[in-house]
């Protein structure tokens, strides 16, 4: 596989438009268990940038903050497939319906994430960033996957 040194600083862009979108005002006015899935997305988004920007070159390779934001996108991952329980919609949320009238599919979504997540943790133990890239990648993509399914447009 090509891999194109300005795919993982897209990527990552891209990720943050998506994950950001909205979330300022919704976040606003979100509570329980909606705001801490928002937050938990923002989080996830931040690791992103900061692995993208590495991986970009725009910031030093640090294989000991790469395997940082790897470990924290692990850990998020893992906490937010328990907070879209049923009854938490919520119109401060872009969370789709789908989400809970899909759930096996949701949950494969999750799964995936949670699968190439870990692969992303494992790569950044080699302390080579372009062993890290195509994981990067892997992740961006299930994000925006998961996204386009149970993710609400933007409607601002």
């Amino acid at each position: 596989m090509t891999f194109h040194p300005n795919w993982a600083a897209k990527a990552a862009a891209l990720l943050l438009a998506i994950l950001a979108g909205g979330a300022v005002l919704a976040h606003e006015h979100a509570v329980g268990i909606t705001a801490e899935r928002m937050q938990r997305m923002k989080d996830m988004a931040s690791h992103m940038k900061s692995l993208g920007e590495m991986l970009e070159g725009r910031t030093a390779y640090d294989p000991a903050k790469a395997r940082e934001d790897a470990m924290a996108l692990h850990a998020n991952c893992h906490m937010v497939a328990g907070e879209f329980p049923e009854g938490a919609q919520d119109h401060h949320s872009r969370a789709s319906p789908a989400i809970w009238e899909q759930p096996e599919k949701f949950r494969a979504q999750v799964e995936n994430l949670q699968r190439v997540v870990g692969e992303l943790v494992t790569a950044t133990t080699s302390e080579q960033r372009d062993g890290v890239r195509p994981r990067f990648v892997d992740v961006g993509r299930a994000c925006t996957s998961c996204h386009e399914t149970f993710r609400l447009p933007d409607t601002d």
